[in-house]
């Protein structure tokens, strides 16, 4: 593969990037890179995940734990006892063979999304995934720098692995110390404390290594 390889980040700057606009193979992470047509597009949580699926992108996605659940098992087999749940997406339900389920357990689900009432603890999330999707189920990466890396580390080792001419990196405002929170998660209210944005940084590192890429601002 030749062609040049670019890497959007959801940082601000990359607001206003389109993807055909880049002359090469484009690579988004989360639902800004299925909103913008990105070829591929990367997400490693589950929520970012079922607004993509739900968004009809129809691109390549790389999803981390992609486990669905064939359509022909009981929800009260697969949802814990105690626990209510939702179905994301019923108007796919039809065009689908397999499901996705999530739940939140008693994870802090207030801190990260606030109080909108979707987001609950113990609470289970059905998502259906139509059969026409190209998903490709992501290995996790061992990283010693962070156990839980971001999408964009998702998507620059993949690009790396794809033998591309250059490899160039945009939208990743937080390596440049400025840290907006991603543009488009819309149900997630930036707040400062719990941003780990510094620790970002050194996983990009990890994963470069010696290898030649270009940041772009």
């Amino acid at each position: 593969m030749s062609l040049d390889a670019f890497i959007v980040g959801n940082g601000p700057s990359a607001k206003d990037v389109k993807a055909e606009k880049l002359d090469g193979v484009v690579y988004g992470c989360n639902a800004a890179g299925a909103e913008r047509g990105c070829a591929h597009v990367f997400c490693a949580d589950p929520w970012g995940q079922y607004d993509i699926i739900k968004s009809g992108y129809s691109g390549q996605m790389h999803f981390t734990r992609f486990k669905p659940v064939p359509c022909d098992v009981a929800l009260d087999q697969v949802v814990d006892a105690g626990y209510d749940f939702v179905i994301h997406n019923e108007e796919q339900r039809a065009e689908s063979s397999n499901f996705l389920i999530y739940s939140t357990g008693d994870s802090d689900v207030e801190a990260q999304f606030g109080t909108s009432g979707y987001w609950r603890r113990r609470r289970s999330y059905i998502c259906f995934v139509p059969d026409s999707l190209k998903i490709q189920d992501l290995p996790l990466l061992k990283l010693e720098s962070m156990d839980r890396p971001p999408s964009g580390a998702f998507a620059l080792n993949y690009a790396l692995s794809q033998d591309h001419e250059k490899i160039i990196i945009m939208g990743f405002d937080s390596i440049f110390g400025e840290y907006s929170g991603s543009w488009d998660m819309r149900n997630e209210p930036y707040n400062s404390e719990r941003q780990i944005f510094d620790k970002w940084g050194g996983v990009y590192d990890e994963i470069i290594g010696d290898r030649e890429v270009e940041w772009r601002r």
